[in-house]
């Protein structure tokens, strides 16, 4: 809560403090690339992340360990601002995606600080409600230096609003950008045996509340063909766990969960949890078929970038909003299949799993895709860079 009012202390150690805001996991997940590239570029630098959420902060520890300062985002009040950055004397501020703050975006203006937003998405949605507000939108986006768009749509939508042409650039997806590891198969797969068993195994990754129920029971569909097949589940929010583990019991199931270290029991009937947090990547190395979460409730989605990097065969539900140019080209090279109900789910997991041919060529198209689409972070260092040699 101090840090919330703008109370911290200062950032010590560097001559110049390179400020991110990534509000929670997704955003810190995408915002990895561009800090790596950063304390490559300026080692001397101090790095200072903020977020807002909790979950968020545990990631960015996580990640990042001691190389780079946490804070939490103060209040959108001006003297929680003013104090802030009294203390921080940032250099630059880099937003990540689409966090507008009007009085904190005055004041870095106010007092020569050039804010950037990375990785600057706007839905079709979010652009409709920001056009009700469009002088105060417009007047807020004139206060911002850079607005680096992830796409031709998303630097139209944020024209559309009044940012200036000057002031757009068009530089990718960051997130295509995530390290692919170039992991040892052969490990993997022994890795996969002595936690997950030598089965068919698929994930529902980065669900919500109302998509379990769909997935547990298009799972006791896919059992009926293969018996032996494993559900890996991956809820968005792990706090939820306990509550997911009854719903789970409920529907006749028993559960392993990932935290308890123990190895998944041959029996059929067993769904094992994943109730941790960044891991996530690493079940996608070892899963046949993903299907993404947020999509089959209205939530907008979660980022494909991570299973398409793995080369896995990914399955999503139609709202996919929050990564529509992703899912687009996903879906238009075949790297990715729409689904809308527990049953069609049900027979697209059935499919993919009868048929490796395909379930590897979808894995393959989808990893071509990321290969071919990265670069972004080397043209926003371009960008920004002039606000950090002086």
């Amino acid at each position: 809560m101090p840090e919330r009012f703008g109370y911290g202390g200062a950032i010590s150690g560097a001559t110049k403090t390179i400020w991110l805001h990534a509000v929670s996991v997704g955003e810190i997940q995408a915002a990895i690339p561009l800090v790596r590239a950063l304390q490559t570029a300026y080692p001397e630098e101090q790095i200072l992340i903020t977020t807002v959420t909790p979950t968020g902060a545990a990631h960015a520890r996580r990640v990042f360990c001691a190389a780079v300062q946490h804070r939490y985002l103060p209040y959108d009040i001006p003297i929680c601002i003013s104090r802030f950055l009294n203390s921080i004397n940032p250099a630059v501020m880099l937003v990540m995606e689409t966090e507008l703050w009007p009085n904190l975006f005055k004041q870095c203006r106010d007092r020569g600080i050039p804010v950037a937003i990375i990785n600057a998405r706007l839905s079709a949605r979010s652009a409709r409600r920001y056009r009700l507000l469009t002088g105060f939108t417009r007047q807020l986006l004139s206060q911002v230096s850079l607005i680096a768009c992830r796409s031709a749509m998303d630097a139209q939508r944020f024209q559309a609003l009044g940012a200036m042409d000057e002031q757009i650039k068009i530089t990718g997806n960051i997130k295509f950008d995530l390290e692919i590891h170039d992991y040892n198969r052969d490990k993997s797969n022994i890795i996969r045996q002595q936690l997950l068993g030598n089965r068919p195994v698929w994930i529902a990754a980065s669900t919500h509340q109302g998509e379990e129920e769909m997935v547990l029971a298009a799972h006791r569909d896919v059992l009926r063909v293969f018996p032996e097949a494993l559900l890996v589940l991956a809820p968005r929010h792990p706090e939820r766990s306990a509550e997911i583990r009854a719903l789970i019991e409920n529907h006749d199931f028993s559960v392993i969960s990932h935290s308890s270290g123990a190895h998944c029991p041959a029996e059929t009937n067993v769904i094992y949890l994943i109730d941790t947090l960044g891991e996530l990547r690493g079940f996608f190395d070892r899963v046949d078929v993903v299907f993404m979460g947020g999509s089959l409730v209205d939530v907008g989605g979660h980022n494909m970038l991570e299973p398409a990097a793995s080369g896995r065969a990914i399955l999503t539900g139609p709202h996919v909003y929050n990564f529509e140019e992703i899912a687009r080209e996903l879906f238009l090279i075949r790297g990715a299949l729409i689904t809308r109900t527990a049953p069609e789910l049900a027979r697209q997991v059935i499919m993919l799993l009868s048929d490796e041919q395909e379930r590897v060529a979808m894995g393959g198209r989808a990893l071509e895709f990321v290969h071919q689409s990265r670069g972004s972070t080397e043209r926003v260092m371009a960008l920004i860079s002039p606000w950090l040699s002086d």
